[in-house]
C-alpha cells in the first residue's frame, strides 16, 4: 500500500534505493512496490533528482562517467556472484510412494452366552504405505552466458576510462578511393572566402575568428 505522506529522512532514504534499484534495472512499477510509494511518485523523485543532477555542475562527463562505473561493477559483481553458484552442485529431490505387505498379529475377545469369554489369537496381512525419498547430485559446468556478460563489463570500463588503444579510420569517398586532395593555390578568391567561413564554423569557439588565416 502506498504512503501518503514521507519525512525528510524517509525521502532520502528512498531515493538512496531508487538510484540502486534504477541500477539493476528494475522498473518504476517494481520500485514502486518495493518503496511502498506510487508509480508517480517514483517517477516523480526521478525527474526532480535528474534535474539537481543537471543544476550541479551541469551533470559533467567525470560525474556521468562515474555513475557509470558504479553501475558496471554492481552488473559485474552480480555476474560473478551467479557464475559461481552455476558451479556448484545441484542436487535434485525425488519423493515416492512405495506399499508393502505385512503381516501383524491380531486378537479376537467373543463371550458365549454363559458369559465364557474366549480370547484367540491370530495373523493378518495388511498394507502399509512408506515414502521413500532419493536425493541426486549433478555437478554443473557453469553458465558461460555470465562470463560473457562480464566479458562486456570489462570492455566497457576500458572505453568510458579511455584504456583501449585509438582505432584507426580510413576515411573515403563512395568507391572506397582516397579522396582528392585540395590544391589551395589553384583555388579563386571567392572559394577561399568560402573555406574561410566553414573553418571558422568547424572551429566554434570565442577564439575561432581569429584563427581563420
Amino acid at each position: 500500500m502506498a504512503r501518503n505522506t514521507r519525512t525528510p529522512e524517509e525521502r532520502a532514504r528512498d531515493r538512496v534505493r531508487l538510484l540502486e534499484l534504477r541500477a539493476k534495472g528494475w522498473c518504476q512499477e517494481e520500485i514502486a512496490q518495493e518503496l511502498g510509494v506510487s508509480q508517480q511518485q517514483v517517477s516523480h523523485d526521478a525527474l526532480q533528482m535528474r534535474r539537481e543532477w543537471q543544476a550541479r555542475a551541469a551533470f559533467d562527463v567525470e560525474s556521468a562517467t562515474g555513475q557509470e562505473l558504479e553501475r558496471l561493477d554492481m552488473i559485474e559483481a552480480e555476474a560473478w556472484a551467479a557464475w559461481r553458484r552455476s558451479c556448484q552442485e545441484l542436487q535434485r529431490t525425488a519423493t515416492t510412494h512405495k506399499q508393502r505387505e505385512a503381516t501383524v498379529p491380531s486378537r479376537h475377545v467373543t463371550t458365549a452366552p454363559d458369559g465364557t469369554v474366549t480370547e484367540t489369537s491370530t495373523r493378518e496381512t495388511v498394507s502399509l504405505m512408506r515414502d521413500e525419498t532419493s536425493v541426486q547430485t549433478e555437478q554443473q559446468n557453469g553458465n558461460p552466458a555470465f562470463l560473457a556478460l562480464i566479458g562486456k563489463c570489462v570492455e566497457q570500463r576500458a572505453k568510458l576510462l579511455g584504456l583501449n588503444k585509438p582505432e584507426r579510420i580510413k576515411i573515403s569517398g563512395d568507391t572506397d578511393a582516397p579522396l582528392p586532395v585540395l590544391d589551395l593555390h589553384n583555388v579563386t578568391r571567392d572559394e577561399l572566402v568560402v573555406l574561410r567561413r566553414l573553418k571558422a564554423r568547424a572551429l566554434s569557439g570565442p577564439m575561432a575568428e581569429g584563427l581563420v588565416d
